[in-house]
């Protein structure tokens, strides 16, 4: 959806999140719905908007003298099955403090309604929810409405709640708060959240890239290793990473029995500061076709992506998402947003995390060196050390993801069975179930179960 204001999607990652010192109730024409010490809903029926783009561009208009100063427009959709119904979020200064919020809007037989939320950019998750919370059930005064007659009432339309539920993450790196009908997701790279209608949140994801000039990837042409999962691609900016990346993880999901994924619409909407010296930062949107067995879904991306080099022939991408179908994304994303929001983080624990991934990197690149040396000795010793270098590459990742996640599994040597254990009490669960069966469970971290190491 194309609106005349610049477009960007930051305060989008940021999360939904208005002043106390309000300075005007509402714009003229609309009901205030709620407002708390926090933050405020106020709605409007605007009778000639017939597309969700016009409707949007006219609140915003309405919205100019609003606000302290100019505002910015973080990103709009509108529903791509029957258009009836979108939004946009926006970043700005009010009562002389930072606010984000939502502009939400449905086309009807009778015109458009449209509602604005926002709070304030600090607010904790519980301020989000006792705003969005069912509002108060009072009459609301009649507004005159252009084209209707004066004594018509204003909508009594109000806003969908969000109510967030705090869940710690298992390995104490932070918390989120989960909306409802949201749980948490598989185990994987990052952290995956599940919402309705294969909606998903996804916190923290990360992959090493190999530039394609790199040595990693020359030995790669030259000697392939069967199952390598070597990600290619140069060091540019976020929408291009995406644009380059995505074909790849498609390969790789299929050969995981998984969707094949494909990007459109791609597009960079808002520039970040730089997380570290050399980094590229930025907010993307695009559009996500996943396709299996022979059906294909098309889903609305909203993804914050970092870009960090490490060498100069490697970079790392870090990648916060939210995901929804077309028919639910501007249903979704007000949720998604303040999931995205709450984000809480425990930098200390992230910290002895990161040091750990980073002597898995330095394990890497040593066995990369000893693998290049090895290439002048002989085709057959070369072979041999390069598996081992990339073997030690991805159970080194595969140490990171576990350690992000939290779990481990346990086995039982006699059925085979698994079954996942919180991964600070593994060893001590394992010492019980022996207790009563001894030396038939034991402990199968994530690189002995994904990357095994040969004749060990």
């Amino acid at each position: 959806m194309q609106l005349k204001r610049s477009v960007g999607i930051a305060g989008i990652l940021a999360g939904l999140v208005v002043s106390s010192a309000f300075a005007a109730e509402v714009p003229a024409g609309y009901t205030l719905l709620k407002t708390t010490a926090k933050g405020r809903v106020f709605a409007i029926r605007k009778a000639k908007p017939t597309k969700v783009a016009d409707a949007i561009e006219a609140v915003l208009n309405d919205l100019d003298d609003y606000f302290d100063d100019d505002y910015d427009v973080y990103g709009a959709a509108e529903n791509a099955s029957d258009a009836k119904s979108g939004f946009a979020t926006i970043s700005a200064k009010y009562g002389g403090k930072p606010v984000r919020g939502v502009v939400t809007t449905r086309i009807t037989d009778k015109g458009a309604v449209a509602i604005v939320i926002f709070i304030q950019a600090d607010a904790p998750p519980a301020a989000w929810t006792e705003l969005v919370g069912p509002a108060p059930k009072t009459a609301a005064p009649a507004t005159p409405v252009a084209g209707q007659p004066a004594t018509q009432p204003a909508p009594a339309a109000e806003p969908k709640a969000v109510h967030l539920t705090e869940y710690r993450f298992p390995d104490n790196t932070g918390t989120v708060g989960l909306a409802d009908g949201w749980q948490p997701g598989p185990a994987g790279n990052g952290l995956m959240f599940d919402g309705p209608n294969d909606a998903h949140v996804q916190l923290g994801v990360s992959a090493a890239i190999n530039t394609p000039t790199s040595t990693a990837v020359q030995l790669a042409r030259q000697y392939p290793v069967p199952g390598q999962r070597l990600l290619v691609a140069p060091f540019t900016g976020p929408a291009e990473a995406i644009a380059n990346l995505t074909p790849q993880f498609s390969r790789f999901n299929q050969a995981a029995n998984m969707p094949a994924i494909e990007a459109d619409h791609i597009e960079m909407v808002q520039q970040l500061p730089p997380q570290s010296q050399g980094s590229r930062w930025g907010i993307v949107q695009y559009g996500l076709t996943k396709t299996q067995n022979g059906k294909s879904s098309h889903y609305q991306i909203v993804a914050q992506v970092g870009l960090t080099p490490l060498t100069n022939e490697s970079w790392m991408i870090y990648l916060t998402i939210a995901s929804a179908q077309d028919a639910d994304a501007a249903e979704q994303m007000p949720a998604m947003m303040a999931m995205i929001g709450s984000w809480r983080t425990n930098d200390a624990q992230i910290q002895q995390n990161t040091q750990q991934w980073i002597a898995g990197r330095q394990q890497w690149f040593a066995g990369q060196q000893a693998a290049q040396k090895t290439v002048t000795e002989g085709f057959d010793d070369h072979n041999k050390q390069w598996w081992a270098g990339q073997n030690t590459q991805s159970r080194a990742m595969d140490d990171f993801s576990e350690g992000m996640r939290g779990v481990r599994d346990i086995q039982d040597t006699r059925t085979g069975e698994l079954n996942p254990a919180d991964l600070g009490h593994v060893d001590q669960i394992i010492n019980q179930l022996n207790q009563q069966d001894p030396g038939r469970y034991k402990a199968l971290p994530l690189k002995d179960k994904l990357d095994p190491v040969p004749n060990r």
